[in-house]
């Protein structure tokens, strides 16, 4: 049976205003978070938004948001995040956040020559809109959501093209809102990480199961 691929996996700190500013190369470097030769080419620090590449993660930060995507072996995706998010977000306790997230986008490849069945399979249900959608090119998505282990899980999936085939890609936000107690809430959010990315495979192996029957 085909896996699904894991082609991203991100944490989004949201907040009522960040500093982009203050995320300075001296900044990073003071805090340990990075060497002074860690800077790849890709990054850009300025007033209205920072963008760091390094062989450990990429991040962009903006006054609406912050994003991290650890990189490298997915199986070091959580204690790369844990840690070095982490320490960040430990050192900005001042700024007003307000919720996180956790996002992670598995690829699903589709069957040639049965794509529209294989979603139909996994997709369509018994409501009566269906019966509109019973051409062989029709294609079927999804949007789920509910609690899972004090955040709030939304799962939206959709057919997409890309390298002359068809796939599906499944999207998961695993969302907090934020308390009193900001720092040690995403703190303890980003201790699930493992856990949320093991619960969004076993969702998309279910589909894929489906599917490839």
């Amino acid at each position: 049976m085909t896996k699904p691929d894991l082609t991203q996996g991100t944490a989004v700190v949201t907040a009522n205003r960040f500093n982009p500013s203050v995320l300075s190369q001296i900044w990073f470097v003071k805090n340990g978070i990075t060497g002074e030769n860690d800077f790849g080419p890709t990054s850009i620090l300025s007033p209205e938004f920072v963008q760091i590449g390094t062989t450990n993660f990429n991040l962009f930060c903006t006054a609406e948001h912050l994003q991290f995507a650890p990189v490298g072996e997915t199986s070091t995706w959580g204690k790369l995040t844990r840690e070095t998010l982490g320490k960040i977000l430990q050192t900005l306790p001042h700024t007003p956040f307000t919720a996180i997230g956790l996002n992670f986008i598995w690829r699903i490849r589709l069957n040639e020559g049965r794509e529209g069945e294989s979603l139909r399979q996994a997709f369509a249900g018994s409501s009566s809109v269906y019966r509109h959608f019973q051409e062989p090119n029709a294609r079927f998505g999804a949007y789920l959501s509910k609690d899972y282990n004090g955040m709030r899980m939304r799962l939206t999936t959709l057919p997409t093209s890309k390298d002359g085939g068809e796939s599906l890609s499944m999207t998961f936000n695993f969302h907090r809102a934020l308390g009193e107690k900001p720092v040690e809430e995403m703190l303890g959010v980003l201790t699930k990480w493992d856990d949320a990315l093991e619960y969004s495979r076993l969702l998309c192996d279910e589909v894929q199961g489906g599917i490839d029957k």
